[in-house]
């Protein structure tokens, strides 16, 4: 049986409709979003073939936009298997009322811990953190954010009153980013991440180090939704216990896993990160999705024209009297939910070929109109060594002098915007050496995150982003000419539904008339 991993470009786990059953003989499983996309998916791809063999099942790999997101989908029933941490176990066990079933957990997960690091010198211990600026993971991170935590309220130190200034990274090698460029003083993740980025050499260990490590605690595991019937829990449990590190194939799935082995986990091993969650104040619970009124059509739009599409929906609003519900996402991801089934009512692409495909299936009313022409620009956050401009004069210096460490840019392989950043980077012959130090995001607008949460010294984005105020104020920005991607003119174009109302109808016309294509044109779109 050949392998269907669903690519982060084709699904999501913020499906505005999805249905409870599997797809036909398919099994779906997501991971905590712990580190990168791109290296989640590298890691799972072995497992996720083995799984297929042992159960008989096709194996869909759910990306996940973050750490609730995986809870929420397991207690639906939307996904069937989650590789989850230990307190996203406890949430998951809280928000169904004890109805998941955690199966197993790596032998490293019964003594695990989290490291404190730093570049500074003058950081001994966790009472030298007073007044300095700190990092950690993702809010909802055991071994990143609760456990230490906890462990250093124990030591006295409350973060938000002792540290001059908290951020949270969302992920592990973030943290470690942003530590290592000294964005922020100190930071902590989680030991088999850290040793992880030793190994891979993608930490230097002679300018970051380790000057605290927390007692050990139980962390991760794999947990199966409620409901899955018992010989396929037996299955999936029978398969984890049976990895050997002695069989090659199995020991490449173990190594990419961080475990020597897999044993059985029970839920009594996190009663005590329960009981720190509590003394944490964290919630125990996650909210699940309500059937919410209906406030207008459901409108799909890609991520890139959040900020201006907001404000026109605001301006319809105000002019119309009516309303439209928009859900901002990449369009791979919108354009497989429209085609299982998701009840939008217009689709706004920054991809040509996904409406004209929408409209050969005969799910549009017809291939709609180009909105707008995409543009890119060279990013800088304020606390980068690089300074910008269109030509990347100082982005090619930077590079030879090593002076940037991560550049990032949107997936190429999807991204319309990621296609045109290579286009740039090629043509300006920088595309091979820049490739050790290259963020690959999801989509761009996981790109500029990168670059304002300061874990990228630079990055090629859509202007439509960078030329919303609140990131505009966190860097620098220059205009890439066009003619350097060429190959990738970034046409952006939108098309009504089978199903659409009126309203809908009304917002698709709003969007070509003279108040809505000046507000484009102020984002820095060009209009045809």
């Amino acid at each position: 049986m050949s392998s269907r991993f669903v690519s982060t470009a084709t699904f999501a786990l913020c499906l505005i409709v999805a249905t409870t059953a599997s797809p036909q003989g398919a099994l779906r499983v997501s991971v905590i979003p712990d580190e990168a996309p791109i290296e989640l998916q590298r890691q799972f791809e072995p497992l996720g073939r083995y799984l297929e063999q042992r159960t008989g099942m096709a194996v869909q790999f759910v990306p996940a936009t973050d750490y609730a997101a995986v809870v929420q989908s397991l207690a639906t029933g939307k996904i069937d298997l989650a590789w989850l941490g230990g307190f996203t176990y406890v949430q998951a066990m809280e928000t169904t009322g004890g109805a998941v079933v955690a199966l197993v957990q790596r032998e490293e997960d019964q003594q695990f811990t989290s490291k404190f690091v730093t570049t500074d010198p003058t950081i001994r211990s966790l009472t030298d953190l007073r007044g300095r600026t700190f990092a950690f993971g993702s809010q909802d991170s055991t071994s990143g954010h609760l456990m230490p935590r906890y462990f250093l309220l124990q030591a006295g130190i409350q973060p938000e009153r002792d540290f001059r200034s908290v951020t949270y990274s969302g992920a592990h090698d973030a943290t470690a980013a942003l530590v290592e460029s000294r964005k922020v003083d100190a930071g902590v993740l989680n030991a088999s991440i850290w040793d992880k980025l030793v190994e891979q050499k993608k930490i230097d260990p002679s300018r970051v180090r380790v000057f605290a490590t927390t007692p050990p605690y139980h962390d991760y595991n794999w947990t199966v939704r409620a409901g899955m019937p018992r010989d396929l829990i037996k299955k999936l449990t029978d398969a984890f216990l049976e990895l050997d590190a002695r069989n090659p194939a199995h020991a490449e799935i173990l190594s990419l896993q961080r475990a020597s082995r897999f044993i059985p986990t029970k839920p009594e091993y996190y009663i005590d990160i329960k009981k720190a969650a509590q003394a944490a104040g964290l919630p125990l619970k996650v909210a699940l999705p309500v059937k919410a009124q209906s406030v207008g059509p459901s409108i799909a739009a890609a991520a890139v024209l959040k900020f201006p599409l907001t404000e026109i929906a605001n301006q319809f609003r105000q002019e119309t009297g009516q309303q439209v519900q928009i859900t901002y996402g990449s369009s791979a991801t919108l354009i497989s939910q429209i085609e299982n089934g998701a009840p939008f009512q217009m689709f706004l692409s920054t991809r040509e070929s996904a409406v004209q495909r929408l409209a050969t299936e005969g799910i549009a009313r017809d291939s709609g109109v180009v909105y707008a022409v995409g543009r890119v620009v060279l990013f800088a956050p304020f606390r980068s060594s690089l300074s910008v401009d269109p030509e990347l004069t100082d982005l090619k210096a930077a590079v030879a002098e090593g002076r940037i460490q991560r550049f990032a840019i949107p997936n190429p392989v999807h991204s319309p915007y990621g296609r045109a950043a290579r286009a740039v980077l090629e043509r300006a012959g920088l595309w091979d050496a820049i490739q050790p130090k290259l963020v690959v995001a999801e989509n761009a607008s996981q790109a500029m995150e990168f670059l304002v949460h300061g874990s990228s010294q630079g990055g090629i984005v859509p202007l439509s982003l960078a030329n919303a105020q609140e990131i505009a104020k966190r860097g620098n920005f220059d205009l890439i000419p066009v003619d350097t991607h060429r190959e990738e003119p970034l046409k952006q174009r939108m098309v009504l539904l089978k199903n659409a109302g009126d309203t809908a109808t009304a917002f698709y016309w709003y969007l070509q008339e003279p108040t809505a294509r000046a507000i484009l044109d102020r984002y820095g779109f060009v209009l045809p």
